[in-house]
């Protein structure tokens, strides 16, 4: 099994306190990595003969030992990405992003407008995180994107972010916030907003030619209608399969989206290696289309889409085995009720 993209949570320390963050970051872990132990998981890593590794938080920039990381995956030749919420950016941070040159790096934004900002990532920073988004684009660096997590709260807000957001040099990164963490069930997309959300993004994706927009892998899959045509690219959920999580503390799991019920084991316990090459730790994964029921079960896509993302079928259903936020689904389910409309009775 080819390891491609590695994603380390160097610290959960963190200076913000989003409302959605799956890792409830806020104290660092008791039991974090020692610098010596992080640089040594990312030797482990490259000799997995991984691609790229993400660095991430937490707030990456409370650590103090990086940059020492981040240098290490790239004098290993891998690509290296960041993520961070940019508060802390200053003329030295910036000056090692240069040197660093990173594939990618992420400053997360979920609010459109300094109350939204504040209501959902906990701190009156709206205008210092623009500032840094400015301040990192503007630095000649490979690739720059604003991520914005949806959930309930911030999703009446989409279209607001689009203006916000041109013309400064990123392109938008769109994701869907799952239960994990310190999420609150109630700010999970029910099904009609999962529908609001995947019109708002088509719609901007064809309609918006001044601003990139990129869509993580919990938005599609394989619909019927062609304006989509991208996400025909879909080859399934890569938890386990390419993708690795790994917390600061050690804990391995399939993908950092994922809970605490999906760590299967500690880098503290056995070698990386040992842990990577062990199917039994990833069956439900590596073996997922095995698994899948209802609709999934039945799709004609079922062996490519393999359940769309994990994170958010589980948030949706409390298991992996089938994902109804897809765009297919509601498709064929609008079909249905064309075709064979409910009986209501009267």
């Amino acid at each position: 099994m080819k390891l491609n993209t590695a994603v380390i949570e160097i610290t959960n320390r963190c200076n913000l306190r989003c409302i959605h963050c799956g890792s409830d970051s806020g104290a660092p872990r008791d039991d974090e990595l020692s610098p010596g132990e992080l640089l040594d998981l990312v030797d482990q890593i490259a000799e997995l003969g991984c691609v790229r590794v993400g660095l991430l938080g937490g707030e990456i920039f409370l650590r103090p030992d990086w940059a020492d990381a981040a240098r290490r995956v790239r004098a290993a030749g891998m690509e290296l990405v960041l993520v961070t919420n940019g508060l802390l950016v200053d003329d030295g941070i910036l000056s090692t992003l240069v040197e660093l040159a990173p594939s990618r790096v992420g400053v997360s934004i979920d609010g459109a407008t300094r109350e939204s900002y504040r209501a959902i990532r906990g701190a009156d920073a709206f205008e210092k995180t623009l500032e840094a988004i400015d301040r990192v684009a503007g630095a000649g660096l490979p690739a720059v994107n604003a991520i914005t997590t949806f959930h309930r709260m911030n999703l009446p807000e989409f279209e607001r972010f689009i203006p916000l957001l041109r013309g400064r040099g990123v392109s938008w990164q769109v994701q869907i916030a799952g239960k994990a963490g310190r999420f609150s069930d109630d700010l999970f997309f029910t099904a009609d907003d999962y529908r609001r959300f995947c019109a708002a993004v088509l719609d901007a994706l064809t309609g918006q030619r001044d601003l990139g927009i990129s869509v993580m892998d919990d938005f599609g899959y394989f619909p019927l209608e062609p304006r989509p045509k991208f996400l025909h690219a879909w080859g399934g959920c890569q938890a386990g399969i390419g993708v690795l999580g790994l917390r600061s503390n050690g804990d391995v799991l399939p993908c950092l989206s994922l809970g605490d019920a999906f760590v299967v084991s500690n880098v503290r316990r056995e070698p990386l290696r040992r842990i990577w090459e062990n199917d039994a730790y990833f069956d439900a994964f590596r073996s997922k289309e095995k698994y899948l029921v209802g609709h999934c079960a039945a799709c004609a896509v079922r062996n490519r889409c393999r359940g769309g993302c994990s994170a958010i079928a589980w948030s949706a259903t409390g298991s992996l085995a089938e994902n109804p936020y897809c765009i297919r689904a509601m498709e064929s389910g609008r079909l249905l009720d064309i075709l064979c409309p409910p009986d209501r009775g009267d």
